[in-house]
């Protein structure tokens, strides 16, 4: 029907523009990402011809054209887009609105991507700052930013406060069983983790993991597992730990597609558990993929340390040739680790040791 309506339209149409829009955001639920993002542009060409270029609809769907070419690995061109709607929406709402707030945290995840965090910290930081200053304090729509933001501190390797705000996150939803206190719940215990406190980290993991499964989320399921897999490893959960992490990948391949920077989270955490079960040759191609769909997407910061962290550990138990290049990975991911200290030394550590 959408196709015959395409061919046949003789003129820009309002129902077939929101159409267009309704079945790339399928699509893009789907991991059919280049499907995707040409019904988002059909649309937002759509939209323009009938609205002209400052109608807040057209806004709307490039920012869902932003946020699946972030899924898709290409970040800049996201970025780009992104820094474009925060002009336009600032120009044509206000500073303080709130549609500017989220445009510019969705602005914020693209720079944490990037590795930009001395952007995205303060741009998080001003997009809570509307929030509140529209919704009040309390307001659970400050709970995915606040969650943004301790990711982003956890980053730049500012661990204790990256903790403060992902309780500040966690206090905004009461309800011990609702699915939203899992982004909070997890922030805190990936703080816990990376001040190399994971016996604490486990018990807010936990409280996630319980929630996720009573809410029969298998995408929430799939995220924490790979969140916590080191957590896990140096707490002893090994064998539970491969189990849940092989059953996300199978979940997360057929809903991300296979070069997604998003899924390469779930190779390392693979890799990791393969290798923890004294499996370093089955190790070997995820650790491969996911640093290899990290670069290509030109994603930094904590996940590409990891990937090369895994890699180059992989690499010494798998292939005794090729130790070489498993120092080299290992010494560029120190370089990479600089701000986060419990992953810093880990990796020195390591490297003391091979």
């Amino acid at each position: 029907m959408l196709a015959y309506r395409r061919a046949h339209a003789k003129a820009p149409d309002y129902d077939l523009a929101q159409a267009l829009n309704s079945v790339a955001i399928l699509h893009a639920d789907l991991g059919h990402v280049d499907v995707a993002l040409d019904y988002f542009r059909q649309s937002v060409a759509m939209h323009e011809e009938l609205y002209g270029p400052d109608n807040t609809q057209t806004r709307v769907i490039e920012g869902n054209l932003a946020e699946e070419l972030r899924n898709g690995g290409r970040t800049l061109e996201a970025r780009a887009l992104l820094e474009k709607l925060v002009a336009e929406n600032t120009r044509l709402l206000g500073k303080d609105d709130l549609r500017v707030a989220s445009v510019l945290t969705n602005l914020a995840r693209a720079n944490s991507d990037l590795g930009a965090v001395s952007e995205s910290i303060p741009q998080l930081r001003r997009a809570i700052e509307m929030k509140v200053k529209g919704l009040g304090p309390d307001s659970p729509a400050l709970l995915t930013t606040r969650v943004d933001l301790s990711k982003a501190l956890l980053a730049a390797g500012e661990v204790d406060e990256a903790l403060a705000e992902a309780d500040r996150a966690l206090a905004l939803i009461k309800d011990p069983k609702d699915l939203r206190r899992i982004g909070p719940l997890t922030a805190v215990g990936r703080a816990y983790g990376e001040l190399g406190r994971c016996s604490d980290a486990i018990k807010p993991f936990d409280e996630a993991a319980t929630i996720a499964e009573a809410s029969r989320a298998p995408t929430k399921v799939a995220e924490l597992a790979s969140n916590r897999v080191e957590c896990d490893l140096e707490t002893g959960r090994a064998a539970a730990t491969r189990k849940a992490i092989e059953a996300a990948v199978l979940g997360q391949r057929a809903l991300l597609g296979d070069r997604s920077h998003f899924f390469a989270n779930y190779l390392a955490a693979l890799a990791q558990a393969r290798l923890a079960s004294g499996e370093p040759s089955a190790a070997l191609a995820p650790a491969e993929q996911a640093l290899s769909i990290l670069v290509d997407s030109k994603v930094v910061g904590y996940r590409l340390v990891r990937a090369q962290l895994v890699l180059a550990q992989v690499l010494w138990e798998a292939r005794p040739d090729e130790r070489a290049r498993a120092s080299e990975l290992a010494r560029t991911a120190l370089a990479n680790a600089q701000p986060l200290r419990h992953t810093k030394a880990v990796i020195e550590h390591w490297l003391s040791t091979h």
